[in-house]
């Protein structure tokens, strides 16, 4: 008898079954930081890397003349990224783009189903501050409340808290490392529910499908150029500079200086100490004293 299709699957298999889209792991085990990696995986080698340079910040600096910081704003960016997607699967969302998706609303019901209190009871703050200030601006958005001014501030390790600094002055701090034990383990949890109640999987299951079947916008003008102007098994190199086509022809609808003249924008050749050894990095291979693994603070 063959393998069963995807359309075939219970719900329940859908999600936890191994799946040849997965790599022979489950979707469940992509989301929650199984063998294949995932979200979890990606966070995961964020804050390694935070715990791995900023120590050597100085030593770093001297490379390539860049500053290092504590990652304590990039950080909780791809935490909330990780949040709304779970918070998706958790409604089962079948809206991919705003206005009918609403991934406020859908975070608020994640937060107060999953979070320890009193987190639970803050999430349009949380939701608010953290997410909607950094990912556009890159700075927490602050708040007002009954005429005091709520600020936001972020910090690689200690303790989360509401703190009042002043009578008209309130600030939110968030611990990166306890934010990400807690989006951590409200996974899990959501995870165990999941598994015991098919109203979920089936949720889990419409939102997933959802994402799998948008329908991708057209992309027409100097893109639809570029594509009519490579043959296949042929490239455009995207960032480097080129000082003319590198296939030798025309590229239609595309004005000449975008393929053909080189850029006055060329990237900087790579920092002494920094030279390209043959990896995927522009830089060179990672340090041999590149950690594979930190413990970060998940306080319990």
């Amino acid at each position: 008898m063959g393998a069963q299709s995807e359309e075939q699957l219970s719900d329940y298999d859908f999600v936890f079954a191994p799946s040849p889209d997965m790599g022979g792991g489950s979707r469940w085990q992509w989301l929650a930081g199984g063998p294949q990696g995932g979200p979890i995986g990606d966070i995961r080698t964020y804050l390694d890397g935070m715990e791995y340079c900023y120590p050597r910040r100085a030593e770093l600096e001297a490379l390539d003349g860049i500053s290092r910081g504590g990652g304590n704003l990039g950080a909780p960016i791809v935490l909330m990224a990780y949040l709304e997607l779970l918070a998706r699967l958790y409604v089962g969302a079948e809206e991919v783009d705003p206005p009918e998706y609403n991934a406020t609303q859908n975070v608020k019901r994640f937060v107060r189903g999953f979070f320890p209190c009193p987190s639970r009871q803050i999430p349009w703050a949380l939701w608010h501050g953290t997410r909607n200030g950094l990912v556009h601006t890159f700075r927490p958005k602050p708040l007002t409340c009954e005429g005091v001014d709520v600020r936001f501030r972020f910090v690689q390790h200690g303790e989360s808290c509401l703190r009042r600094v002043t009578e008209s002055v309130a600030e939110v701090v968030v611990s990166v490392s306890e934010l990400f034990g807690v989006i951590r383990r409200a996974a899990d949890a959501y995870g165990r529910k999941l598994r015991a109640d098919p109203s979920l999987q089936a949720l889990f299951r419409k939102a997933w499908t959802a994402l799998d079947k948008q329908t991708p916008p057209p992309v027409t003008g100097q893109f639809a150029g570029l594509l009519r102007g490579i043959a296949v098994g042929e490239h455009l190199c995207l960032f480097e500079s080129q000082p003319q086509s590198p296939v030798g022809r025309d590229y239609e609808g595309v004005p000449p200086d975008v393929v053909c003249e080189t850029s006055s924008h060329e990237l900087a050749p790579a920092p002494p100490g920094l030279v390209n050894q043959g990896t995927a990095s522009r830089y060179g291979p990672l340090p041999s004293d590149w950690p594979t693994s930190f413990r970060l603070e998940e306080r319990q």
